[in-house]
């Protein structure tokens, strides 16, 4: 069994019938590098012989894009990248983009595209996390120190396209810091952020599309759930996956619309998670975070571990460059018609560092 067909068989359907119409068949999703890496970034065409593949570096404002390369060449003088075009047979061809010696400025989402026609093109998104580089210390090789950017404030923790929110509640019902932060190797790839119980762990349904947000992310929408608090794990998860049902089942979205949950013991649940596109705020999901804190906050107050746990995760955000340093938080009622999330947390965000009176577009 050759390459070629080993490469084949993994393809969808959809590429390997007897169309002529190019397409892109895969594309590397997602890496997270270290700095100083070498990162290789594949996008695999079908039937584009004849037009141009390209991949370009994509900016928040598209007037400030990079275009850096153009079939088998490179259009940028940066000897750390290159091409490399490898045709597989008369119909397959990858063309796969290497960045050696990465620096902090390649963190960032590329795309790969086919050019066929003026004002058409065939794209597909890759996201690339660039981390600082661990170091080993002296005396204990299990360990690593991680430095990361973000608020002067030291955190506790250091040691889609439509929204289903109609109603009035929440789910449809700078300088780098001088103390470098030490953690165990287990967590390297956390880059010293809180706990966060992964999908895998509150045994979340497969998404049935994935949408990609523009690095950094600018605005976290601030929600509450309107259903049950929890204040334990076993609790938690439950409620958790009703969310998601209700999201995908009812409301007909890819996924559960949150990028975060958190409970009020203070534990963080990933929803769709970072630098991935939600369905929480209309008109805000691609350039925003929505975190929903579990429970009414019309009725009650959030608990002082919840609000640790929102405020420690935006610091997270900041370090790991998913968020900006500017980031602006937002309380759900303050974008749109909606008495998310509550008046008690409303009144308790009002207090938070990265709190905005109104956004700049509004």
């Amino acid at each position: 069994m050759n390459f070629v067909t080993v490469v084949l068989m993994t393809l969808p359907l959809v590429c390997l019938g007897q169309t002529k119409t190019p397409s892109i068949c895969y594309i590397t999703k997602e890496q997270i590098k270290y700095i100083g890496d070498t990162v290789e970034l594949q996008c695999f065409v079908k039937t584009a012989e004849y037009f141009p593949v390209s991949w370009v570096k994509i900016n928040r404002d598209p007037d400030w894009n990079v275009s850096l390369s153009t079939g088998n060449s490179l259009r940028i003088r940066d000897s750390r990248f290159s091409i490399r075009h490898k045709n597989l047979d008369s119909t397959y061809s990858t063309y796969t983009l290497q960045i050696k010696d990465i620096q902090e400025s390649d963190n960032g989402t590329y795309k790969c595209e086919v050019f066929l026609a003026i004002g058409n093109k065939i794209t597909e998104i890759s996201v690339l996390h660039v981390l600082p580089q661990p170091v080993v210390t002296s005396g204990n090789p299990i360990q690593f120190i991680v430095a990361f950017q973000g608020k002067s404030n030291k955190p506790s923790w250091a040691g889609q396209p439509h929204s289903p929110h109609n109603n009035q509640h929440g789910h449809g019902h700078q300088k780098p810091q001088q103390n470098p932060v030490e953690i165990t190797s287990a967590n390297a790839q956390t880059d010293s952020c809180p706990t966060i119980f992964t999908r895998k762990q509150w045994r979340a349904r497969k998404p049935l599309k994935v949408y990609y947000n523009l690095l950094p992310v600018e605005y976290i929408i601030i929600h509450h759930t309107v259903t049950e608090s929890c204040n334990m794990e076993r609790k938690c998860i439950p409620i958790v996956q009703n969310i998601q049902n209700y999201h995908m089942s009812d409301v007909k979205l890819d996924d559960i619309g949150y990028n975060f949950l958190i409970g009020g013991d203070g534990s963080i649940f990933e929803g769709v998670g970072w630098h991935k596109t939600g369905a929480h705020t209309y008109g805000y999901n691609s350039r925003s975070i929505g975190i929903a804190f579990m429970g009414n906050f019309e009725n009650y107050a959030p608990t002082k571990k919840a609000v640790q746990a929102a405020r420690d995760l935006i610091e997270c955000g900041i370090s790991k460059k998913e968020l900006s340093l500017n980031v602006k938080v937002f309380a759900a009622l303050q974008v749109q018609q909606t008495l998310s999330p509550g008046e008690n947390l409303y009144e308790e965000i009002k207090t938070w560092p990265h709190w905005a009176e109104a956004p700049e577009d509004s």
